[in-house]
């Protein structure tokens, strides 16, 4: 597995691949397009990592190194990149663009263009087949980039999806108006504990998951938290969740519908983003799309704790395609 940063619309942007690297033209992709890692509900789990990701959306790629790495011993044959959103990952030695002066660069269209111009710069489209992988928040985008069609894309799986009226969700109802009222607070924590080593953060976030008995993060996860703790990554998270409250609204089922041959629906039971009469109205407005409901009480997050079993569910509907 390798990490880089390339640029994308001005802004230095986090790529991490696991197979062929960005410049070798992959036979067989896969492109992970992150979402939201916590899971907002009335329980201890992962309690930590929520703190410090609460009410943005960090669309960072370490919170997808497990998953890459389950889904690759499943299909071998594909690479696998996950690519971050825009400003969501600090590069070291180089600054990201000023959130105040370049807002254009930072909300949730802009980072579906994002995503649309890093396919056209680094695939050539007569030579890798390329399948989408979206979690959350990323499945709009999956749907979005889909309907661009800058490369005729096999496959978008999309899991826990919030791609409809996500100021409505249980987690949104509590959440979208603390968006507007202290990301100052919160930046300003980040700030403060960006002075401590992350020895010492390491040490508190593995004593506080004990003490909490909440469930234990990988050691890419736990990285990946860390990387949270960036003023600048907290700020382009608050923004990125504003804009998606704003403009994530009304279901598009004519572009589902429109591409349903090519989409698979994954929900969440206990999702309290994405709630099961959400896939209720979906199976009725759109009745022949593939759409399933968990049967094993994943989280919406399930990054943290279910990578495997997804990446087990997105290797069958990939191996539909063979």
């Amino acid at each position: 597995m390798e990490s880089n940063f390339v640029t994308i619309n001005k802004v230095p942007t986090k790529v991490i691949t696991l197979g062929s690297k960005i410049e070798e033209n992959p036979s067989k992709l896969i492109i992970v397009i992150p979402g939201k890692c916590y899971n907002f509900r009335k329980r201890k789990d992962i309690v930590f990592c929520s703190s410090f990701s609460l009410l943005g959306n960090p669309g960072s790629t370490g919170f997808y190194i497990d998953f890459m790495h389950y889904l690759k011993n499943e299909k071998p044959s594909y690479s696998i990149w996950t690519i971050a959103h825009a400003g969501h990952e600090n590069p070291k030695g180089s600054s990201l663009p000023d959130l105040n002066e370049n807002p254009d660069l930072f909300s949730l269209q802009a980072n579906i263009q994002h995503k649309v111009d890093f396919i056209k710069t680094y695939i050539d489209p007569k030579k890798t087949e390329v399948i989408l992988v979206g979690h959350s928040i990323g499945c709009k985008m999956v749907i979005e980039i889909m309907k661009s069609e800058v490369v005729d894309f096999k496959m978008g799986c999309l899991l826990f999806p919030m791609i409809e009226r996500m100021k409505f969700t249980p987690a949104g109802k509590r959440t979208w108006k603390l968006v507007y009222y202290i990301p100052k607070l919160v930046i300003g924590l980040a700030w403060i504990l960006s002075l401590i080593p992350q020895s010492i953060l390491t040490t508190f976030i593995r004593f506080w998951m004990e003490l909490t008995k909440t469930s234990s993060l990988s050691d890419s996860n736990l990285n990946a938290v860390l990387k949270l703790i960036d003023p600048e990554v907290i700020k382009h998270s608050f923004y990125l969740a504003d804009t998606e409250f704003q403009t994530v609204l009304d279901p598009d089922y004519e572009s589902i519908a429109k591409l349903q041959d090519k989409l698979k629906f994954y929900y969440g039971t206990i999702d309290a983003w994405v709630p099961t009469e959400y896939y209720e109205e979906l199976v009725q407005n759109v009745p022949n799309v593939h759409a399933e409901l968990c049967t094993s009480k994943h989280p919406h997050a399930f990054v943290l704790s279910a990578s495997e079993p997804m990446a087990e569910i997105v290797a069958g509907w990939i191996n539909s395609l063979e």
